[in-house]
């Protein structure tokens, strides 16, 4: 039991591993196919099967608002012991069945409107994964040229060993780096495929499909052209609002089709008597209902109340969201703000100082003036800052996404 669980576990490694130097290849000689994030919402939008049902529920919605129009089956009745053979019809009531059309096509609205809320949930989720991988990506080169210049500065400390010029704490020291940055780029590889496969999967492609996604991603600085954070933009753009208000307008066709029971209902009934001492073998009847007596209107009057009771806690719970809605947008941009003050301040002032810092240190360890220690803890604060400058890029593309996600904005 054991081997055969050990073999499945060593199959299962053996297939990533072969995942990656496949990806890895293709990416390199150029054959994977580069996906941008908006060609991946566009694929999502198309071919996500979870979107895409919401169009059978649309049509379903308004299938059954074509039914509404339908008559009643006629009934047959049969008098075996005078003979009478009669057919009664109900009448159907245009204003009740106008108004049940206008409710089962509001419901339509509501399907589409929840379509449009996942389709934004799917785009964020797909947005976070996307953002992911790109750092994750631009670690792994950071990592591979820190193992590369580990790697350098080992073979001097060997040269350097043997004249005395180096000593091996600093080379051990070294060593565990490299061993530390190799870990760390396992990692950040692990990370790239779980965030590929995450994006197969919104976009209903096979989760080992293979694609590579742009080098450079721009940061769109929302704060220095703020989007418009109003209450009323939101309550255009954002679906789930979208949804507070049609279910309201929904409800009150509801509360149409209920008062629509106050009307009469008409029904027609032929009867033909076969007996022959009966002068008049034809009889037709009219029928009517009486809804408006007093223990038949209760009913139905009740039900309108309490949808008044429901509407009006929809509108305060919608005022509710909007306010959250537009308490988010503003807490994300006031994020924003600092965050890209800090990104700035990465890649113009703290990056370069480090760099120059190190490459001082390493120049002068390369002309046997310097010592291996200070190169390593050079080199230490360089690695550091990069990886936190990364950090701070992938937390401020995703603050962007989140924006993005309350704006209902692609």
């Amino acid at each position: 039991m054991k081997e055969n669980e050990v073999s499945k576990q060593s199959a299962v490694n053996n297939r990533q591993v072969i995942l990656s130097i496949v990806y890895c290849l293709l990416s390199t000689l150029g054959f994977a196919q580069i996906l941008s994030l908006d060609t991946i919402l566009s694929r999502i939008e198309k071919n996500n099967s979870s979107i895409l049902s919401y169009q059978n529920k649309i049509l379903s919605a308004n299938e059954m608002a074509k039914g509404v129009k339908s008559w009643m089956p006629p009934t047959l009745s049969l008098q075996f012991d005078s003979a009478t053979i009669g057919i009664s019809q109900m009448l159907p009531n245009p204003r009740k069945q106008n108004a049940k059309v206008d409710y089962l096509k509001s419901l339509a609205t509501l399907e589409s409107n929840d379509a449009s809320y996942l389709k934004n949930q799917f785009f964020t989720s797909a947005k976070i994964a996307y953002y992911e991988r790109y750092v994750s990506e631009k670690k792994s080169i950071v990592l591979k040229e820190n193992l590369h210049l580990l790697k350098l500065m080992l073979e001097i400390s060997e040269l350097q060993i043997a004249y005395n010029k180096s000593n091996l704490q600093s080379v051990y020291r070294a060593q565990a780096k490299l061993y530390s940055q190799e870990s760390m780029l396992k990692e950040e590889q692990g990370m790239i495929q779980e965030a590929t496969s995450v994006l197969n999967y919104l976009m209903n492609e096979n989760l080992e499909n293979v694609f590579a996604i742009d080098s450079v991603m721009l940061l769109k600085k929302y704060t220095m052209q703020p989007p418009d954070t109003s209450k009323e933009t939101l309550e255009s753009k954002r679906s789930d609002i979208q949804k507070m208000n049609n279910s309201i307008t929904s409800m009150q066709l509801n509360k149409k089709v209920i008062m629509a029971q106050s009307n009469p209902d008409f029904g027609v009934m032929v009867e033909r008597n076969n007996t022959y001492t009966n002068r008049h073998p034809f009889m037709l009847e009219l029928t009517m209902t009486i809804p408006i007596l007093p223990w038949v209107s209760k009913m139905y009057k009740s039900e309108s109340r309490a949808m008044d009771f429901q509407i009006n806690a929809m509108e305060q719970e919608k005022a509710g969201m909007i306010n959250m809605a537009s308490q988010m947008a503003k807490m994300n941009l006031i994020k924003l703000h600092s965050a890209y003050q800090i990104v700035d301040n990465y890649t113009d002032k703290i990056i370069p100082a480090y760099a120059k810092n190190f490459e001082v240190n390493l120049l002068a360890y390369r002309q046997n003036t310097g010592d291996l220690l200070k190169v390593l803890m050079a080199w230490d604060d360089l690695q550091m800052a990069k990886m936190e400058y990364l950090d701070f890029l992938e937390t401020t593309l995703k603050t962007e996404a989140e924006l993005e996600k309350v704006l209902e904005n692609k």
